[in-house]
């Protein structure tokens, strides 16, 4: 889902996971959970052109655990697989542009009428206007995300 949603802000901040512990388990053999949480700097925060961030890329040259867990399993044919199929499933899912277009669409208008409240209270964004803008970044970056991510995958996962 990081990978989708392009958040530069990951993997070095915002990585969060957990074991649940099982005194029938072998050791070592307890599941990790992963956390997802503090989407901010994602789904186009970092401009037009975010839509076509190599995530991949970023967590390569980014430390931190999550990182090097990420980098060691990429050689790890068998993960590869796993992840491949994992992310066609939400591409083709939760994550596919028409599924986005929708909640986007949905959110905008159950927002819409409360925004010049939230304008006049917070000062931010400037305008409704300067919303309508922030909310084509977002369709934006929906129309076009999973046709990038599809070919990092296949520069990276096979």
């Amino acid at each position: 889902v990081q990978l989708y949603f392009a958040n530069t802000d990951w993997p070095y901040n915002n990585a969060k996971y957990f074991r649940i512990k099982n005194k029938n388990a072998e050791p070592g053999k307890q599941k990790w959970n992963f956390v997802l949480w503090d989407m901010d700097f994602a789904y186009g925060y970092n401009g037009p052109d975010a839509k076509n961030y190599d995530m991949f890329n970023h967590l390569i040259v980014s430390g931190g655990n999550t990182a090097d867990l990420f980098k060691g399993l990429l050689h790890n044919r068998e993960f590869k697989k796993i992840l491949a199929v994992r992310l066609d499933s939400l591409l083709k899912g939760p994550l596919m542009t028409d599924n986005q277009l929708a909640l986007i669409q949905s959110y905008r208008l159950t927002y819409l009428p409360e925004i010049k409240d939230h304008i006049k209270r917070w000062r931010k964004p400037a305008s409704v206007e300067k919303w309508e803008e922030n909310i084509e970044v977002f369709v934006d970056f929906a129309n076009h995300r999973e046709a990038v991510l599809r070919k990092q995958m296949k520069e990276y996962l096979e």
